[in-house]
């Protein structure tokens, strides 16, 4: 018995479960471990034509992972370039920030990852500024720099900028919503970032002129400096000494008269002891600058014993005379 042929060209695939053709570009895959798959090429004795093709290998490696999320933005107070450094924006070696190739050459086309992060408080002031202008009315709309503030304010800038006549005054706020939108800087002015605010910078460029650039220095504000010393001023005289404080005197006086009687054999006579004893104390004080006040009314010392008193009365006399004739007369009548 004679084998039948095939009336036509087919390939059958065997062991993927059908034997049904192959769609074009369908991707068939087989695990480690599973049954061969079986291909079976066939044509009969008629029309020809080019045939097939497949690739069979490995399988493609599983996709990789998403990249990581960008690092968090900068908190610090200051300039931070986020983007584009080295291929959009350079920063030179005394810390100006400027676009690339400044200032031996133009910025480039196609610039769309010039990023910088400024956080207040700052300071900022441009020494240069160049870049295409062109658009409707000035519109910035080819090379611009553009600046959007936390604060709601938002400026694009382009063109050539020129410096002030009088010098850099301190302006608050390059973003002010009172400001044109669409300005340029002034070169040699200080503009101020206040604490708490964040420029977002962007640096575009389109794909036809192209300019010198730009740059700009970046700094953190110095404090205010403390208030200045007082003249000199002769120091005030010292105070004056305190008064010294009150002296006290006590003075004491004693004073004691004796006199004594005799008394003879003949009549009896009493004899009288008297004694007086006078004490005087007189206190006096002292006051600062006022001399001592002698007491008032403060007798003699009496004269020391065997002394005699001095007799400068007449009543004085006439008793002692009495009493010469009263002895006398006791005598006599002894």
């Amino acid at each position: 018995m004679r084998r039948r042929r095939t009336l036509l060209d087919d390939i059958v695939v065997k062991g993927i479960g059908q034997n049904s053709p192959p769609f074009i570009g369908k991707s068939y895959v087989r695990s480690a471990g599973s049954a061969p798959v079986v291909l079976d090429f066939r044509t009969d004795g008629s029309v020809t034509s080019q045939g097939f093709r497949l690739t069979c290998g490995a399988p493609p490696s599983p996709p990789p992972p998403p990249p990581p999320p960008p690092p968090p933005s900068p908190t610090t107070p200051g300039c931070h370039v986020t983007r584009g450094l080295t291929t959009s924006i350079d920063i030179a070696a005394d810390g100006a920030i400027r676009s690339i190739n400044f200032p031996r050459g133009n910025y480039t086309n196609y610039i769309d990852d010039g990023d910088i992060l400024i956080n207040g408080p700052a300071e900022v002031m441009f020494t240069h500024f160049d870049l295409e202008q062109c658009g409707p009315s000035g519109s910035c709309s080819c090379d611009f720099l553009e600046m959007n503030s936390t604060g709601g304010g938002q400026r694009r800038m382009c063109g050539a900028a020129a410096a002030r006549p009088s010098g850099g005054d301190i302006e608050e706020g390059l973003i002010s919503s009172s400001l044109p939108n669409i300005s340029l800087p002034v070169l040699g002015t200080r503009y101020t970032i206040p604490g708490g605010e964040s420029w977002n910078v962007y640096f575009r460029t389109d794909n036809s002129i192209v300019k010198s650039g730009f740059q700009f220095y970046c700094g953190i504000p110095s404090p205010p400096p403390p208030p200045s010393p007082p003249p000199n001023l002769p120091p005030p005289p010292p105070p004056p000494p305190p008064p010294p404080p009150p002296t006290t005197t006590t003075t004491t006086t004693m004073t004691t008269a004796t006199t004594t009687t005799t008394t003879t054999p003949a009549p009896p006579v009493t004899t009288t002891t008297t004694s007086t004893s006078t004490t005087t104390t007189t206190t006096s004080t002292t006051l600062p600058g006022i001399p001592p006040v002698p007491p008032i009314g403060q007798l003699p010392d009496p004269p020391p014993t065997g002394e005699l008193v001095p007799i400068s009365s007449s009543r004085t006399l006439t008793g002692f005379f009495v009493g010469m004739i009263t002895t006398c007369f006791y005598i006599s009548a002894f």
